[in-house]
């Protein structure tokens, strides 16, 4: 990616609000929140300014085609910037970030108690059901759709697409694996999350999270691709404003940062990193 086609506007010293969080947030932590991120210069937050340059400029002499960049420090922003055509203000295909917007819908509808990270997925669609319903299907839960160890052998998201109604096609899907044991990057489950969320809220996810997360963070515009039965895709799809997901991650790595002394998420069980990984089991 040579500088004469992509042209870096951001510069170095500019920034990420940092939130203290407690046990939980809520609906009202984020409706509180400050609507744009703190800067600060990289020398103020502990950070060698020249470091961050030598790596704008591996950027540059790499194969690797970059967006934009943003690097928080102590919850300040201390360096972003655009490589042209790409600018702050423009709407961008946020990919796999659509997860994490899911997964956030699904812990707004469990502090509103209208599920459970324990309950069975079966319960939700029961006109969806295959006609035998295996042991493994029986015992997956919401929290394993959210770790990722569902138990199957592949990502159902290809398969899934090819069918009218996702989620009967993935229920039906074989398991090769106990739910909770086994972690397998699947973009199937992150659908499942938002079909459960619509079933429980009677609202897209989209919708859901706009009065709760994207409203509070002024995070605007934002659009969802849906499947076709008017579901939100969950693990992909989204399009929107490429600088927010930073003042959103930096609430989440506050949040876990407090969270640091247990090895749990209150309620969640063990982190997906502490499953294992298919390719490592004997």
């Amino acid at each position: 990616m040579s500088s004469t086609r992509r042209d870096f506007i951001g510069q170095v010293g500019l920034t990420s609000l940092y939130f203290g969080l407690g046990a939980s947030f809520s609906k009202d932590f984020f409706l509180h929140s400050a609507s744009a991120l703190p800067r600060s210069t990289p020398a103020a937050q502990g950070v060698d300014a020249s470091r961050i340059l030598s790596f704008i400029h591996a950027i540059h002499q790499s194969k690797h085609e970059f967006h934009s960049f943003m690097l928080l420090r102590h919850g300040q922003v201390v360096a972003e910037g655009w490589w042209a055509p790409y600018a702050p203000d423009l709407r961008h295909t946020l990919y796999s970030m659509s997860k994490s917007f899911a997964s956030t819908a699904v812990g707004f509808a469990v502090m509103e108690g209208k599920l459970k990270v324990s309950d069975p997925v079966v319960k939700f669609f029961p006109e969806d059901l295959p006609a035998t319903i295996s042991p493994e299907l029986a015992k997956l839960t919401v929290k394993d759709l959210l770790t990722m160890s569902v138990g199957h052998e592949v990502d159902t998201s290809q398969a899934m697409r090819t069918e009218e109604n996702w989620v009967k096609a993935f229920l039906a899907f074989p398991f090769k694996h106990q739910p909770g044991t086994q972690f397998l990057y699947n973009s199937g489950a992150t659908y499942m999350c938002s079909a459960i969320v619509q079933k429980v809220t009677g609202q897209k996810i989209v919708d859901y999270l706009k009065p709760r997360l994207f409203d509070p963070l002024q995070i605007e515009g934002m659009d969802w691709e849906t499947c076709p039965k008017g579901i939100n895709v969950g693990g992909w799809g989204t399009q929107g404003q490429n600088r927010r997901p930073g003042q959103i991650r930096a609430t989440f790595f506050a949040k876990r940062t407090m969270e640091r002394q247990t090895d749990r998420i209150p309620g969640m069980g063990p982190r997906s990193d502490q499953l294992q990984h298919p390719a490592t089991r004997t």
